[in-house]
């Protein structure tokens, strides 16, 4: 609240979206990491075995600039790829990552937006026209899959036999229809 006070010392709630978009704008790009921080963070960590938050502490402390503890997570697991030498030293070794920090999914070819497809299913005029959807339990631990005729409503719904896998999806999907 303190943070994102209007200059009058109150607060409104437009105020602090306006303050949000210029911090994003300001740090569009991770902050540079310089050769003399590198050499710190390796250091750091090697001999003294500490997290990244203890690194930014301290050089925060000392006065040193330094980049945020996300950034140092990032390198990382940067050097994780390049052969290891640093997540050995870590507390965790990095292995509670579920799956890879900052890839993007993969695209699927061939995928045409739900804004493109034919004026006429949206009239809901024909039968015939199905809508596909998956609902998934937290942590992925289970999904079904409904299929609703568009025109009439009519439902149809059923647990996949594993969680979303592409395989069993179609195969329940056929069976369904």
């Amino acid at each position: 609240m303190k943070r994102n006070i209007n200059p009058k010392g109150k607060y409104k709630a437009s105020y602090p979206t306006g303050l949000a978009e210029i911090r994003k704008e300001r740090l569009k790009r991770p902050r540079k990491m310089y050769p003399q921080m590198e050499e710190q963070i390796r250091k750091s960590i090697t001999e003294n075995q500490w997290l990244p938050e203890q690194i930014k502490g301290r050089a925060a402390k000392q006065g040193e600039p330094m980049v945020s503890p996300e950034r140092i997570h990032h390198f990382i697991r940067k050097d994780k790829q390049d052969g290891c030498a640093l997540c050995k030293h870590t507390s965790h070794c990095l292995k509670h990552r579920k799956r890879p920090v900052g890839e993007q999914k993969p695209v699927i070819k061939g995928k045409v937006s739900i804004d493109e497809r034919p004026a006429i299913i949206n009239d809901r005029t024909r039968f015939g026209d199905w809508e596909i959807d998956t609902i998934v339990r937290e942590g992925n631990k289970g999904a079904v899959v409904t299929n609703v005729e568009r025109q009439t409503g009519f439902l149809i719904m059923r647990k996949l036999p594993q969680e979303k896998v592409a395989k069993g999806l179609v195969q329940t999907v056929v069976e369904l229809l």
